[in-house]
């Protein structure tokens, strides 16, 4: 554990895959991130609505979206904290 007051960073990498069965017509996905949350697509259709999750009540300080190959996104969220936080766990919902 890192001294009291300093600025710790909690990393969550979570990775989204299509439903459909990846292949070379597979419809690529698009995540997009806004505000508290986002849209999944499939090809030209809209998918789903998320929104992100919460740590400490606050939103993830920075959000990326890069690919991950094939039919696959990888979403990174990081928060900065600057004291220990009493929660089990995290989680999108769509």
């Amino acid at each position: 554990m890192s001294t009291p007051g300093a600025c710790r960073r909690l990393l969550i990498a979570c990775l989204l895959g299509a439903a459909a069965a990846a292949t070379a017509e597979t419809p690529r996905m698009i995540l997009t991130t806004n505000g508290g949350g986002g849209t999944v697509q499939l090809g030209a259709g809209e998918a789903v609505h998320y929104t992100l999750p919460l740590l400490a009540g606050r939103l993830p300080d920075e959000t990326g979206v890069t690919d991950a190959g094939g039919a696959w996104c990888r979403v990174r969220m990081a928060w900065e904290l600057r004291a220990g936080v009493q929660q089990d766990e995290l989680a999108v919902r769509f």
